[in-house]
């Protein structure tokens, strides 16, 4: 697993994000057994003490989205996790599915 890339977007004057600016997260995934996922779900940002879910949608220059998918062994996914965040510093989390403990991290 691997965090390729980061970068931010302001919008446009159709899709504005809340908090001020969308967080592009580049991931590459892959399997390293049978039945794993692309653990889109597994991941967060932490800023300033805040937590924020991938759930910002749709921005111009985030293609392709990282999908959920299952993968075999060998198998790779990969694309861009969006976030909708305040600040251009803080911190990517990949948690545990089960347990929530942090796997890895990335800073920006």
């Amino acid at each position: 697993m691997l965090v390729a890339r980061v970068k931010f977007a302001g919008g446009d004057e159709y899709n504005t994000p809340e908090r001020g600016l969308f967080l592009g997260v580049y991931v590459k995934v892959k399997a390293l057994a049978d039945d794993q996922s692309s653990l889109w779900g597994d991941f967060y940002v932490t800023m300033r003490g805040h937590h924020y879910d991938a759930d910002a949608c749709c921005p111009d220059g985030f293609k392709p989205t990282l999908d959920y998918v299952d993968l075999q062994d060998g198998e790779t996914a990969e694309g861009w996790l969006l976030f909708d965040v305040p600040a251009r510093h803080g911190e990517v989390v990949l948690k545990q599915s089960y347990g929530g403990g942090k796997i890895a991290t990335w800073r920006f």
